[in-house]
């Protein structure tokens, strides 16, 4: 704009600062990295779609990730045909595998869950080489499961954290917990975890669920945001599809340690 003197004044808009959520509050944590999915298109400096193909009971596709518009990150399940002509079950995800890995921090999501049973939604930091060296998740990394949820009968309504070590096969480890999180399928929800060099601690809107030291990583891991489709989920023939998951926003947090 003009000044009364000729001068031009800049109007600088800035977004507002992200103050840390109430767990972190206070304690030194900064915010390191973030997305909020604004925009018609993932940003590809942050994520990749998460490996296509036959995954489990599912068929990942790309087309299954997109942006809403408004805001979200959307991640679809839906019925498809295999190029026999047979049905498959088609979904995906995205991570930072190739674009971002952190060590230690707080990590958040704002989610907003499926309700229908057939598959799992599920917020995840993996490490690239699960059980290598064997015995030692410290140096190979464990999946953390900061978030998983089923809205089948069985689990509906509970959130479950869990961690993977020593691989995936004979000398497979894990750990997990789970807890009662009302309207867990019908409303929006925040999920965290803090990572730091001697325990996992796990969050629900804000609330402790789960803490645990039985394995740490202390290498930078990548972030995913996936859907999944096998049977430990229920019927997917069943399923009231299409159906979808939506990601509000993902924030990292670092403090010095």
């Amino acid at each position: 704009m003009i000044g009364a003197a000729g001068a031009v004044a800049l109007i600088l808009l800035t977004t507002p600062p992200i103050d840390p959520p109430a767990p972190i509050a206070g304690r030194g944590y900064e915010l390191v990295w973030h997305d909020d999915f604004e925009g018609d298109a993932l940003d590809e400096t942050k994520w990749s779609v998460w490996t296509l193909g036959p995954r489990k009971g599912g068929f990942n596709t790309a087309e299954a990730v997109s942006l809403t518009g408004d805001g979200h990150l959307r991640i679809t399940v839906r019925e498809g045909t295999d190029e026999d002509g047979t049905t498959r079950y088609e979904t995906g995800g995205v991570w930072t595998r190739h674009t971002y890995t952190a060590r230690y921090g707080y990590f958040e999501a704002r989610m907003r869950l499926q309700d229908t049973h057939g598959f799992w939604s599920a917020f995840w930091l993996q490490t690239p080489h699960n059980g290598t060296p064997l015995g030692d998740p410290a140096s190979a990394g464990v999946e953390i499961d900061v978030m998983e949820a089923i809205a089948g009968r069985h689990l509906r309504d509970q959130v479950m954290n869990t961690i993977h070590w020593d691989g995936y096969g004979e000398h497979h480890k894990k750990a997990h917990s789970k807890a009662r999180v009302d309207n867990l399928h019908t409303a929006w929800h925040t999920f965290a975890l803090e990572w730091t060099p001697t325990e996992l601690v796990f969050f629900t809107d804000g609330v402790e669920t789960w803490r645990t030291d039985a394995a740490v990583p202390r290498i930078a891991q990548y972030l995913l945001l996936t859907c999944e489709v096998g049977d430990w989920a229920g019927d997917i023939e069943s399923a009231d599809l299409p159906a979808e998951i939506l990601v509000d926003y993902v924030r990292v947090w670092q403090r010095d340690i």
